[in-house]
């Protein structure tokens, strides 16, 4: 190409001043010039121009002008304004008078663009010089950040700055994606390419060039010694810092005589002669001229080890598998060091020695290194920005992009004034493709994170509004019940015939005080039957020593015993249809009449827990009453949080879902009409085969239409568990069984319900999956907060707190319903914190629990229970009859 040569297609300008410049400007040149609509007018501003036409030559490309700066000594203010005036003259002269870019202009000749690359001061100048003359600028391999201004120097304030200039940001990574919106830029015109310094190192690949260098033709090959490549030339590193790197470079020189080093020297003398004064007389050392990129990318890729602080070296290296230790203390170019195939350490000598030592002596870790990922490209970045300028320009299909996609009207639109006039006056307007909240929320994410992050952000928003509903039905249901309450109307808990089953499995330490509250109950009319599924501890004798007729025992043993939960109670159901039609006692009992309790061997049901069910047993159509649950050995934090666990799902959930009759049974606690357990008998019994054969018997009675109610004015209080182990052994069993659960989905539909209560069923059975997408989600954002791969914004801080509102959200409720002093709520705040923490455990448990539901893995050992202090083992005279015998119990008929 040359400055008279004849155009053809849209011109589209390219500033290149430095020799990284022109090494990853080559490809996307190369690429423009390839095509059938764009035509590269390429500048080169003198700053390399020996160097910048080298790299050109590759592709047999010329600068159609380069400047020639002025003789003597430069300063950056001198560089800048030099390229800023020669740029002005040359645009002036050639294209004529600035103009905006539109059809007619292209058609003129007038460039399209003006293509600026990194963060040089000839890109910076190119950029501010192309503004003034209203020339979109883009900016290639945008968003790169140390956030400091002196570090790089100038190079992090000529990022910045051409930021705020160019149109179209053409982001290398999600990374630097993200550092752009942090700062404000549109996304929409920001585009994610890959970096054209890969690209440029697939062009060096396919060209074999000799080394200029004779001294370096033992390396052909790769049966030679080791080698590491050094190079060094940023400007914050002149001086004292440059002497220590040389220093370090002497160290291991000296201490790995058969490691070869080869140092290419930069063409600036304040390098050049600290580096070649302090390592010129090693004999392992080898100094060598600027070599041509071609030759550079074949050394890098024969290299062992890479020091260097250049930046273009750091995603170069990696792209060929060598592990680059980085002379910088902080870099732009974070990923590398994410990815672990950039080391940063700095220029401290010692720091550096340490580094390399590491993995000229580690086979292992050295290995390691060079199996890391590139993450900064492959190889197509320059077909993915000519796509984009052909987007923009002729309105082409648009491309597909790195990472996420930007807008062609908001590039266009670049530079326009952020409000419109209106017939009503001055308003605010939002450009087209201008983010908002929304937009930007998870901006920057791979697009499956943000994906799944969407998913949970609604099933956060959804469950904290399905909270707040039930608690207001919550308080409406209490409010009903009070009325009801006072009125005392209906049949009391006498007219009915109360069955308490309680299955025990080695239950010596607790079945002692279960029976004995049991007895204490106000029931009027009442069957204890206990079931021994096969104890082989002190439980059968304990219970023998219970004289009250009104207990019964139900021993079964192997092979019958056992078989779970569910298969003790259906055992006990059977027995307890056998004794109510056999036994003369029970014949005026209706099944809609007799009312069976199932209550743990650890439980603790309060006395007046009948009269509080008959009162809602009173309407027939109810078939089910689940009590609170509370933990009664709430010693310390584990099992306080357990209590508070119980609480929330009874005072917050259980009770807003009983205004609309579908509160679901828990396993201890258990009111339900024989009549309705009945309905939904199978050949084994009514409860089938589950690890939480309570819920999924709730679930079929509210399906079978029967109304299901929670009552908290009173409770059952149990065992909590001290060992985390076993809490957690027991959650995952509650997981699996809430996995089971899901095949429960298809009789949502029967039952006739209010259209939320239906939701509001089918949202329960859905929690598995809801949570454990929450809970790869709370991973997952962890994961990409400690690699730094989402930006801070504070002005959405509310997204953690609705987050950590909705894991203690429904605990402070329960707190404040729970009653207290003034001071409660502050005092809950500090309280739930730890909370919260305890509350993640389902994401685990649940997690665990879908592997071995899909392994076919359901047999669990059963939880121990802790000695009750203070409880006889026989607190009355012997004499308790076994239902395995002749019973002599006597109850009295029904009135």
């Amino acid at each position: 190409m040359s400055s008279g040569g004849e155009s053809r297609g849209v011109n589209a300008l390219f500033v290149v001043g430095t020799r990284p410049e022109a090494i990853k400007m080559l490809p996307l040149i190369a690429a423009v010039r390839d095509s059938r609509r764009f035509q590269p007018v390429v500048v080169s501003t003198g700053q390399h121009a020996a160097l910048v036409a080298e790299v050109l030559g590759i592709e047999d490309i010329e600068p159609d002008v380069t400047f020639r700066l002025p003789e003597g000594p430069r300063t950056l203010n001198g560089l800048f304004a030099h390229i800023v005036l020669n740029l002005e003259t040359y645009l002036t002269d050639r294209f004529g008078p600035a103009v905006r870019p539109d059809e007619a202009s292209y058609a003129s000749g007038y460039p399209a663009a003006c293509f600026v690359h990194g963060d040089t001061t000839s890109a910076a100048a190119a950029a501010l010089a192309s503004f003034h003359r209203h020339l979109p600028v883009v900016h290639v391999e945008a968003g790169l950040r140390t956030s400091d201004t002196l570090s790089p120097f100038p190079e992090e304030l000529n990022r910045q700055l051409i930021s705020r200039i160019a149109a179209l940001h053409l982001a290398p990574t999600i990374r630097n994606k993200a550092n752009l919106i942090k700062e404000g830029i549109d996304y929409s015109r920001v585009f994610v390419t890959g970096n054209t310094a890969i690209d440029a190192l697939t062009i060096a690949a396919r060209r074999e060039v000799p080394y200029a260098d004779p001294r370096l033709a033992d390396l052909d090959g790769t049966d030679g010694p080791p080698l590491v490549v050094v190079t060094a030339h940023r400007r914050e590193n002149w001086g004292p810092p440059l002497v220590r790197i040389a220093d370090a470079v002497s160290v291991l020189a000296a201490t790995h005589p058969e490691v070869r080093f080869v140092v290419p020297l930069h063409p600036n003398p304040a390098v050049a002669t600290i580096l070649s004064t302090r390592l010129h007389a090693l004999q392992n050392v080898t100094l060598v001229q600027p070599m041509a990129y071609a030759e550079f990318a074949r050394l890098l890729r024969r290299a062992t080890v890479v020091l260097t602080d250049s930046g273009g070296v750091q995603e170069e290296a990696p792209s060929l598998g060598t592990p680059v230790v980085c002379l910088r203390e902080t870099t732009e170019r974070q990923e590398g060091v994410d990815a672990g195939t950039v080391e940063l350490v700095g220029t401290d000598t010692g720091r550096i020695v340490s580094a390399v030592r590491r993995l000229l002596e580690d086979p292992a870790e050295l290995a390691r290194r060079r199996r890391r990922p590139n993450p900064y490209g492959d190889g197509r970045a320059s077909a993915r920005i000519l796509a984009a300028l052909d987007h923009i320009v002729f309105d082409a299909p648009a491309p597909t992009s790195f990472g996420a996609d930007f807008d062609r009207v908001a590039v266009l639109r670049a530079g326009e004034a952020p409000t419109r006039r209106s017939k009503d006056g001055w308003t605010a307007g939002r450009r087209t493709g201008e983010m908002t909240v929304l937009d930007e929320l998870f901006l920057g994410l791979p697009e499956w994170v943000q994906v799944l992050f969407w998913i949970v952000l609604v099933v956060i928003l959804s469950s904290i509004g399905s909270v707040v509903v039930l608690l207001v039905l919550g308080h409406r249901f209490r409010r009903r019940v009070r009325r009801l309450a006072r009125r005392a109307e209906g049949p009391g808990e006498s007219e009915f015939l109360w069955v308490f089953l309680v299955p025990a499995l080695n239950e010596e330490v607790t079945i002692a005080d279960a029976v004995s509250r049991l007895r204490a109950t106000t029931a009027t009319h009442a069957v204890l039957l206990v079931i021994d599924d096969g104890s082989d501890d002190r439980t059968g004798e304990i219970l023998a020593a219970i004289d009250d007729p009104r207990l019964h025992v139900l021993t079964r043993r192997a092979p019958d015993a056992r078989k779970g939960k569910a298969a003790a109670l259906n055992a006990a159901y059977h027995e307890a249809r056998r004794l109510l039609a056999e036994d003369d006692r029970y014949a005026a009992w209706t099944d809609d009449r007799v009312i069976v309790v199932v209550v743990d061997a650890d439980g603790r049901l309060e006395p007046t827990a009948p009269e509080a069910a008959a009162l809602h047993f009173a309407d027939p159509g109810i078939g089910g009453v689940q009590v609170l649950v509370r933990i009664y050995n709430r010693r310390g934090l584990l099992t306080w949080a357990q209590d508070v666990e119980f609480s929330s799902f009874g005072l917050v959930f259980q009770a807003g879902r009983a205004w609309w009759g579908i509160a679901n049974m828990g396993g201890n606690g258990q009111f339900t009409r024989l009549s309705a357990l009945a309905s939904i008998e199978t050949e084994e019994g009514p409860w089938r085969d589950r690890l939480t054969e309570d819920q999924d018997l709730g679930v079929r009675l509210i399906q079978a239409g029967w109304a299901s109610v929670h009552d908290n004015r009173v409770s059952i209080n149990q065992q909590g568990l001290n060992s985390l182990r076993r809490l957690y052994r027991q959650r995952v069993r509650w997981g699996q069984g809430s996995w089971q659960a899901l095949s429960l989905l298809g009789g949502v539909f029967r039952p006739r319900l209010p259209f939320f209560a239906r939701l509001d069923m089918i949202y329960y059975l859905v929690t598995p999956p809801l949570q454990v997408l929450t809970g790869i989600a709370l991973v997952v954002s962890v994961v990409e907060t400690l690699v730094d791969q989402v930006p801070y914004r504070p002005s959405y801080w509310w997204i953690a707190l609705i987050f950590f509102g909705l894991s203690f959200g429904p605990g402070m409720a329960t707190l404040i319903l729970r009653g207290g002093r003034w001071y409660t709520p502050f005092l809950a705040i500090v309280q739930l914190i730890p909370y919260t923490v305890y509350s993640w455990l389902t994401f685990g448990a649940l997690a665990v629990a879908l592997v071995r539901q899909l392994s076919g893995r359901t047999s669990w050992a059963k939880t121990p229970r802790e000695a009750v202090a203070g409880v006889a083992d026989a607190p009355a005279l012997r004499g308790a009859d076994s239902l395995s015998g002749e019973s002599t119990a006597s109850v009295d008929s029904p009135p």
